[in-house]
């Protein structure tokens, strides 16, 4: 075991580690006066990470690959029965309780998928086949699919991550734009009437039919926007919260109701913003501490830094998060297996757009949808389903050099 744990990459290690630790005291600082338990339920579930740590140096690394499959299938199974019998939160049914304990399932889904895709592409040796791509994608939306089921919109956005791991290797350009044309369908839906958005693509689509000569291809493009349209109508009414809809119209609306939908976004920049240069200081930020600022110590506990360590205590964070992508970059440039190089990748592009999403939530530049600020927001799925994954990715980087893992 420590033959095994001296090869880990200790700049990963120290990076984790510090972030952990900074979520910890911030947990603190959001919730001292009011409640001491969520920052030693943190330090509990710490605890628990480091104890898989060590615990893990003693699997063989090819059970990873060869229970890949078995694992996924396993975990939709636990999604399915928290469906049924589990915890209802907040409207979502994803949690399974144990005591005081409660653990979210689809914190490790993303975990388990990154293990069968990264058995998937592993077994593509040499190229990457239509098929291969549909088996890709029947992983990842039935991952989607089975968290959309409990109500978690914000989970199951987070699979989007596993785009950025296609596009990696060799997703065509034009089916990336083809996804953002339609997050983007979805939200015109979702902000505007959905019959002031089909007459007015009805109208450019028969004057651009009018201007082309060659019509065959405008018109396959045009019925399938309309579709997508169609589509997107229907997530609107059956698939989103009003809530949703409420916070993504409120990102783009300039109304002034700010008791309202835009309660929770206007709080938050006022704690962004009265942290100055320097901040207020530890235990001193007025927005958390009298409790205006809203998931104070889960999803926008990114506001809580900047109230009180300021424009320096955040750069630095983010220098930390970068320093850890590019270290996370760097082992996954390194490997020599496939499925070692895929699954450094996956651990990368789900931290990553987990970061991004949230600082990119809670300033007001993304609608609100409950996606925690990775290894510094109160919550023991996702802190142990992240450190594992980095976890696993350190474990195949010490074994780099072996013949066979």
């Amino acid at each position: 075991m420590l033959s095994i744990i001296k090869r880990y990459d200790s700049i990963t290690l120290i990076l984790w580690l510090s972030l952990v630790v900074f979520g910890i005291v911030n947990i603190y600082s959001t919730e001292y006066l009011h409640s001491n338990s969520l920052w030693l339920k943190q330090c509990l579930w710490f605890g628990v990470s480091l104890l898989c740590f060590f615990l893990m140096t003693f699997i063989d690394g090819k059970l990873y690959i060869k229970l890949a499959y078995i694992i996924f299938f396993f975990s939709i199974l636990i999604m399915i029965f928290t469906l049924l019998l589990g915890h209802g939160v907040r409207g979502h049914r994803s949690w399974i309780k144990f005591g005081q304990v409660y653990i979210q399932p689809s914190e490790f889904l993303k975990l388990t998928c990154s293990l069968a895709i990264s058995r998937k592409l592993d077994n593509c040796k040499i190229s990457f086949s239509l098929k291969d791509r549909m088996h890709q994608l029947i992983i990842l939306f039935t991952s989607v699919g089975s968290v959309l089921l409990q109500n978690d919109f914000g989970s199951a956005f987070t699979f989007l991550s596993f785009f950025l791991l296609f596009f990696i290797y060799g997703l065509s350009v034009v089916a990336i734009l083809l996804m953002f044309y339609f997050l983007v369908l979805l939200l015109l839906v979702v902000i505007f009437p959905t019959n002031v958005i089909l007459v007015s693509v009805c109208f450019c689509g028969c004057v651009t039919m009018f201007l082309l000569d060659n019509r065959i291809k405008f018109i396959l493009f045009f019925v399938t926007t309309l579709s997508a349209i169609f589509f997107c109508d229907y997530v609107k009414n059956n698939v989103f919260k009003p809530y949703h809809v409420d916070r993504i119209r409120g990102v783009f609306s300039n109304d002034k109701d700010k008791l309202g939908k835009k309660w929770n976004i206007l709080q938050s920049k006022i704690a962004i913003g009265s942290g100055g240069m320097m901040g207020k200081g530890f235990l001193n930020g007025t927005q958390t501490k009298y409790g205006f600022l809203p998931s104070r110590s889960t999803d926008f506990i990114f506001c809580s830094v900047c109230e009180e360590f300021g424009f320096v205590g955040v750069a630095v964070l983010i220098l930390v998060y970068l320093l850890l992508f590019f270290r996370l970059n760097l082992i996954a440039e390194r490997q020599k297996y496939r499925f070692a190089h895929v699954f450094a990748y996956c651990t990368l592009c789900v931290i990553f757009f987990c970061f991004l999403t949230n600082v990119s939530m809670v300033v007001g530049l993304f609608p609100i949808i409950g996606i925690p600020l990775p290894f510094i927001s109160y919550g023991g799925s996702s802190l142990l389903s992240l450190s594992i994954m980095i976890f696993i990715t350190l474990y195949f980087d010490s074994l780099r050099n072996d013949t066979v893992i």
